[in-house]
């Protein structure tokens, strides 16, 4: 089996370029390496923000803690990290820290397409007026591209109903903390499932050749 995060699939369907494709083949190499969650410590926050019952001082220790790692980091690159994270943490605290989820364990989904599998990995999962919901956050600056973002949902709910996690598709939510924007997920329709399928047939037929 060929393993893809869903992101890298989301894109492939919309443009169909491989240069997600080769960065997941090849990151073995340090140089191609995607980071896995760039925001953890502002999730791990947003997490335990949560569980408290929305106690202000959890933020305000984590925005602490990484502010004093931040001021003795001498490399550029975490120095750029720590920095996004206490911007993340400050916008979600403005904008979702007075919703009251109540936070459960994150599911693993995943979806095959042909000889392909699709790890669908979400950052929270919830239950807010008695109704499970999953949650990506998009925590970067600057608005992604919607269709993108659309589609990523929509196979989400996707794997979601394959792995008989009881949800509706539009409880499966993308929070952008920088804007307080929130857009809601939907079932792929019978074409875009078609398209799904042939994706993978596709990717599974260049994948020895990338």
């Amino acid at each position: 089996m060929i393993p893809i995060p869903v992101a890298v699939f989301a894109k492939y369907l919309r443009n169909r370029l491989t240069s997600g494709l080769k960065q997941i083949k090849y990151s073995e190499k340090k140089e191609n390496q995607i980071p896995f969650k760039y925001y953890r410590s502002a999730i791990a926050a947003i997490s335990r923000h949560h569980r408290s019952g929305n106690d202000p001082a959890v933020f305000k220790q984590a925005q602490a803690e990484l502010t004093k790692k931040l001021v003795a980091c001498e490399k550029p690159g975490k120095a750029a990290i720590l920095r996004n994270n206490i911007r993340a943490i400050a916008e979600y605290r403005m904008h979702f820290g007075g919703r009251n989820f109540d936070v459960r364990p994150v599911p693993k989904l995943k979806i095959f397409a042909a000889n392909v599998v699709v790890s669908v990995k979400v950052d929270l999962c919830v239950i807010e007026n008695g109704e499970h919901k999953l949650i990506k956050l998009d925590m970067c600056k600057g608005k992604k591209n919607e269709s993108e973002a659309q589609s990523l949902l929509a196979i989400t709910a996707q794997a979601a109903e394959q792995e008989r996690f009881a949800i509706e598709a539009s409880n499966i939510l993308l929070l952008r903390p920088e804007d307080g924007s929130e857009l809601r997920g939907r079932k792929l329709r019978t074409a875009e499932i078609r398209d799904l399928h042939k994706a993978g047939l596709e990717i599974e037929s260049i994948w020895d050749s990338l």
